[in-house]
């Protein structure tokens, strides 16, 4: 089965700067071409909506066919069609503004008109969008018994990989247990400058505290590129070394353990484990460290520091999925300390 992300509709609030900037650039596109056209053409409405209408078809076509705006599968229950709304909204202005020019016959106070409602559309449907996500949230907590903040502590993280980058943050923090040991599930992001510019990355954790000390160890997953996106290896352990495994594991894995403790990967990826990584979770990748226990549930990167919309479905999967690997890993690791 192929484990893959959902492709969702970002809302307005998780749109990189850059897209916020080429929206605007739509909108000041549209002011400036009505200026243009009433300059040469003149006051005449008829022909200014005729004008409209056909700008609308064009940037219509521009958002549908924009990658910032994919064609979605997710099943979640506020994905939002933000580019089409705004086309929407835009339309709706033109019927206003036909309104308020056949009243006042003042240019300047249409187009003023104008673009401060669609400030004040964009500002709304970012807060309403926001909002909805941090209700979505709260409530798939509340299924998994967990709890659940909008931030967390980042000085309570620990390992080579949450002191990577700049302006590094934690959000979206639950916080719940699973067979007596602590869980936590989050989002980490942080800067990092490569090929001469800085880089955004965005990962989601699930963390488990084991108590015991567990060799540092990372399965990385090459779907995703965890640690070759970031050329981190090096840094997330010391003088390890790369581990070949049997089979068709390492067509989809690349696994690195400090040196003198292969034997242990070995107990740890028994067989069955193996299959299940490659045919349910071929996109997770897991680190471990002294008392921890990492996986990675999702993790991207990009120039325009784009987020993505949650997903109901898609995160009790990957948490479901999480859940069995724990159950089966955690006995191992233990015997492995003992």
């Amino acid at each position: 089965m192929k484990d893959s992300q959902p492709r969702v509709f970002k809302n307005v609030n998780s749109l990189s700067n850059e897209v916020k900037v080429k929206i605007i650039s739509y909108i000041a596109v549209f002011v400036v071409l009505n200026f243009v056209f009433m300059f040469f053409v003149g006051n005449n409405f008829l022909e200014l909506f005729i004008f409209d209408i056909i700008l609308i078809i064009f940037l219509f076509k521009s958002f549908k066919d924009n990658e910032d705006f994919p064609v979605t599968n997710s099943t979640s229950f506020f994905e939002i069609r933000s580019g089409l709304k705004i086309l929407y909204c835009v339309l709706f202005l033109i019927i206003i503004d036909l309104t308020i020019f056949t009243t006042t016959h003042s240019t300047q106070t249409v187009f003023l008109f104008s673009f401060i409602t669609m400030f004040l559309f964009l500002v709304w449907l970012s807060y309403k969008n926001k909002k909805k996500e941090y209700v979505l949230m709260e409530k798939v907590a509340k299924e998994l018994n967990f709890s659940y903040s909008k931030t967390g502590d980042l000085d309570s993280l620990r390992g080579h990989l949450f002191n990577i980058g700049e302006d590094r943050k934690v959000e979206n923090m639950f916080c719940g247990s699973f067979k007596g040991f602590p869980v936590r599930i989050f989002d980490y992001k942080f800067k990092k400058h490569l090929s001469e510019r800085d880089i955004p990355f965005h990962f989601t954790f699930l963390e488990i505290t084991i108590d015991v000390k567990v060799p540092e160890i990372v399965i990385s997953s090459k779907q995703e590129a965890f640690t070759s996106i970031l050329k981190i290896e090096n840094e997330l352990i010391k003088n390890g070394v790369i581990d070949t495994l049997e089979g068709d594991f390492s067509k989809f894995f690349s696994v690195k353990v400090e040196a003198g403790k292969q034997t242990e990967v070995r107990q740890i990826l028994t067989p069955d484990i193996m299959v299940y990584l490659i045919d349910k979770t071929p996109s997770f990748s897991f680190l471990f460290f002294n008392d921890k226990f990492y996986i990675c549930l999702k993790n991207f990167y990009s120039d325009i520091n784009a987020d993505y919309s949650f997903s109901h479905d898609w995160f009790l999967e990957k948490i479901e999925r999480s859940q069995y690997l724990i159950s089966k890993l955690i006995p191992v690791l233990i015997r492995i300390n003992s």
